[in-house]
């Protein structure tokens, strides 16, 4: 099998529902290549769950299964760790108002039904935006570190601080879900969009939505999606009695949400059951086809202008910050040689900007 026909051939297997096609026969070197590919993307535990319930007339089923079984154990032990320290963390901000984001709260929710299904990756603690530093100064004090980071510093801008470590978990304190200059945040307070569960404070289902199609959609133009991303929308689109209703949110707070709606849904239709796809598709949403390394959608060149505004921003935010013309200058060429080495690497081939800046400050 070819890589993009692994890729079709995990992403069917993910689906809430059997589509009634016939699965291809696998060699066993086929079976490892795929269960290698879906521990990458985060949806072992996921693929276990799904060839427990499902596909009993599938030859390979029981022996990718096994294979897969141990990323599931694995999954269970790492995310039983990050509840823990998920709730540690929260009692270290008593008193700060706090709502767990993305994996760390979709874990154990009313979406998954098991530790299993989910790779939390770190934690994502949206914390309110005007005791954002008191929330970092207390953890420090509980012992929680700064992850190293070489980048120019963070302002007011940004989505979160920089990445801290507690108990050997990632942390990242948000003081918003996106970039400033995105406009895509709520246009509420986000506590006023929470909700609780098994007493931990998480996303209500139409900000949950929301903040999954819209993160998703960014790294979808910054060219790179994990389908772990995919399947969080397919379950949590599957949980709503109305899933039209389930999205009203995200159409009212920016109005690049339409854009992005339309292609989260169609990446994630062919995993939903078939009466939510099938109201999405009455709505006019169609299937696309799910691809990890974007190639065609939305345009490069709005990818690379959003890179080029990116480093763009920092420099003049750093320039601000520092004291003396020396100080302004050396903030700005280290904010330029950062953020240009990310956009460098997103864009190896072709970038205006990241050429000119690799021959000034890059030449050895």
């Amino acid at each position: 099998m070819t890589p993009d026909e692994r890729m079709r051939l995990l992403v069917r297997l993910c689906a809430i529902e059997r589509d009634g096609y016939p699965l291809p026969d696998l060699e066993s070197g086929e079976v490892d290549a795929l269960a290698r590919e879906a521990e990458r993307e985060g949806v072992a535990g996921w693929l276990t769950h799904r060839l427990t319930e499902s596909y009993d007339d599938w030859r390979p089923r029981d022996e990718l299964r096994l294979k897969l079984r141990a990323a599931a154990i694995g999954t269970v032990a790492h995310n039983a760790r990050i509840l823990c320290v998920a709730k540690i963390l929260t009692e270290k901000l008593d008193g700060i108002e706090t709502i767990l984001l993305k994996g760390a709260a979709l874990i154990d929710s009313p979406y998954y039904k098991d530790l299993s299904h989910r790779l939390a990756g770190d934690i994502d603690l949206w914390v309110a935006p005007d005791r954002l530093m008191e929330a970092r100064e207390r953890l420090l004090e509980a012992g929680a570190t700064v992850e190293a980071y070489d980048g120019p510093q963070v302002g007011d801008e940004d989505a979160h601080l920089p990445p801290m470590k507690y108990e050997g978990v990632i942390l990242e304190l948000h003081g918003r879900l996106f970039y400033k200059k995105m406009g895509w945040d709520p246009p509420e307070p986000l506590g006023s969009y929470a909700t609780e569960w098994h007493g931990r404070r998480m996303l209500r289902p139409d900000a949950m939505a929301h903040h999954l199609v819209m993160h998703a959609y960014k790294h979808y133009v910054r060219m790179k999606v994990g389908l772990r991303w995919v399947v969080d929308l397919a379950v949590v689109m599957a949980s709503a009695d109305d899933a039209r209703g389930l999205l009203s949110l995200c159409k009212s707070s920016t109005p690049e949400a339409e854009k992005a709606i339309k292609w989260a849904m169609g990446v994630a239709l062919p995993l939903m059951p078939k009466a939510t796809a099938k109201e999405m598709e009455d709505l006019g949403y169609k299937p696309i086809e799910f691809a990890r390394n974007r190639s065609k959608g939305v345009s490069t060149g709005m990818a690379k202008r959003w890179a080029i505004e990116r480093i763009i921003e920092k420099a003049v935010a750093n320039a601000a910050r520092a004291k003396g013309v020396r100080g302004k200058i050396r903030a700005i060429v280290t904010s330029i040689k950062y953020e240009t080495g990310r956009t460098r690497a997103r864009y190896p081939d072709d970038c205006l900007l990241t050429g000119l800046v690799k021959r000034i400050f890059f030449r050895k």
